[in-house]
């Protein structure tokens, strides 16, 4: 069973909001399919919400610590409404900011997997594998980045781009 809830590290903008899971996941990837189908449509509605106001929703999870007992996460997929003519440029400022962040940290490799609606993220993301995800639009177009080095990537690194 999945739910809507506040950011519990502030919110962004208005309308910022969460989807998460009652029972403990943590992450997209291990979802079952009755949960991953509420993700999917909480995903659809809010988009549409927003569509309605001349905005466009962008989608995006962390998911780190996957083997640590003691500092494992709760699955957060993040919503966060730009206006449409700032979340055009939403894409690129993504993907730039994971090649600055693979510059910067050269043993990291470029992982990139594209996305889009089709795409089931439980069976494109490698088992065990910490990953960043974002997804764009009503087409759900975006990327998993997969996450070399826990220790080198940044903690806030959506909000960052998203704040920047």
């Amino acid at each position: 069973m999945t739910y809507l809830a506040l950011p519990s590290r502030g919110v962004l903008v208005p309308g910022h909001c969460v989807i998460t899971t009652i029972e403990h996941e943590t992450n997209h990837r291990q979802l079952n399919d009755g949960a991953a189908e509420e993700v999917k449509n909480f995903k659809k509605q809010m988009q549409k919400m927003f569509a309605s106001q001349n905005m466009e929703a962008i989608f995006f999870e962390t998911a780190t610590n996957l083997h640590s007992r003691n500092k494992q996460r709760h699955l957060t997929i993040e919503c966060v409404p730009l206006p449409n003519d700032v979340a055009q440029d939403a894409p690129m400022f993504f993907q730039k900011g994971v090649m600055e962040c693979e510059k910067e940290f050269e043993q990291q490799n470029r992982s990139i997997i594209k996305t889009n609606a089709k795409t089931d993220l439980r069976r494109s993301i490698p088992e065990g594998f910490p990953y960043f995800h974002v997804e764009f639009g009503s087409d759900r177009t975006g990327f998993v980045h997969i996450i070399e080095d826990e220790s080198r990537f940044p903690k806030g690194f959506a909000r960052e781009i998203l704040g920047g």
